[in-house]
């Protein structure tokens, strides 16, 4: 059975602290094959190494067909991924050096080669209708960014960051500014319309104290006992004599 060149090489699981193994999907020869990458919470990515702690795993299967690889449970907490590649040496032990062509060894150099291709293929960029994955695997060596549509390194970011923390900052400074203006906006306003209530209240009690005395006056002019609504001399709370009022 000889491998597909264009079969994925690559399983990935998150941690949980309990789970103990991780089943791959392609074949692979041994360990050699096997890439095993711890990924911590914070993303960064640490090689385990076959049989060593941490993880210290191990495989069954192989062999030119898929398997298994074991590791260490309480090495993988909740929060973290384990990550297994395919991997080569890129060598080829098979010689046809004379005598009878064996059809087995023939099929054995084969899956090697594609097993390489394979791990080749891993480490590129997978292009599935147009786009481009790069399946997890860090990108790494951009250049600055010079064009509008160049991808932007870390570097770069880093460099901008705290200028749009900046403006950040700057644009909710002023609409924190701008709210407490409103707020007194408000408030000055609500003042207001209590003011203007209170003096129209005011008004229509003089408008209509007015109007009372408005009414008297032309009472006592109606009847004659009032010449001169002005020749009251008298303050507010005196008592008027006749006198005062047939003048």
């Amino acid at each position: 059975m000889t491998i597909g060149v264009l079969t994925a090489g690559r399983a990935q699981i998150a941690g949980d602290g309990v789970t103990d193994r991780i089943d791959l999907d392609f074949q692979f020869i041994d360990q050699n094959n096997l890439e095993v990458i711890h990924v911590d919470g914070n993303g960064k990515r640490t090689e385990w190494i076959y049989g060593l702690s941490p993880g210290a795993w191990s495989y069954t299967g192989g062999n030119f067909a898929n398997g298994t690889v074991h590791f260490t449970a309480t090495d993988l907490q909740g929060g973290e991924q384990l990550i297994v590649s395919l991997t080569s040496s890129y060598s080829q032990p098979y010689a046809f050096d004379g005598g009878e062509i064996d059809p087995a060894v023939i099929e054995r150099a084969l899956d090697r080669s594609a097993i390489d291709m394979q791990s080749v293929a891993n480490r590129a960029l997978f292009e599935t209708n147009g786009v481009y994955d790069v399946a997890g695997t860090p990108v790494t060596g951009l250049p600055d960014p010079q064009d509008p549509q160049d991808a932007v390194n870390k570097r770069t970011l880093d460099a901008v960051t705290p200028v749009l923390n900046g403006l950040a900052a700057s644009a909710a400074a002023s609409a924190s500014e701008a709210a407490s203006y409103a707020a007194l906006a408000d408030t000055a306003l609500a003042d207001a319309t209590d003011e203007a209530a209170a003096a129209k209240t005011e008004a229509d009690r003089a408008a209509t104290l007015a109007a009372g005395m408005d009414a008297y006056r032309d009472a006592f002019q109606t009847y004659g006992y009032l010449a001169d609504w002005g020749t009251i001399a008298e303050t507010p709370g005196d008592i008027l004599d006749y006198g005062d009022i047939t003048a």
